[in-house]
């Protein structure tokens, strides 16, 4: 709530970092597979789909709408 309350730049802001985490954290578990480098990768993923959903809501886009986008790429792919 904090998040959403600071304004888009700011969630803009958090999604970057927490992009480049996650790649930073995919080339160390790739690099040393370990079962902690894994953990430290799923939570890196966990913090990017939060900030993304705090975007959404944000911007008042709703979950369901993103996945239907999904659905239909995927749908065009076939």
């Amino acid at each position: 709530y904090e998040l959403h309350k600071s304004g888009l730049e700011k969630i803009t802001r958090k999604i970057g970092e927490e992009a480049l985490e996650v790649v930073i954290a995919t080339f160390i578990n790739q690099k040393k597979p370990t079962k902690k480098n894994r953990d430290d990768l799923i939570g890196e993923v966990c913090d990017l789909f939060y900030h993304n959903l705090v975007l959404l809501a944000s911007n008042d886009i709703e979950l369901s709408e993103v996945l239907d986008e999904l659905t239909k790429r995927n749908k065009a792919k076939k």
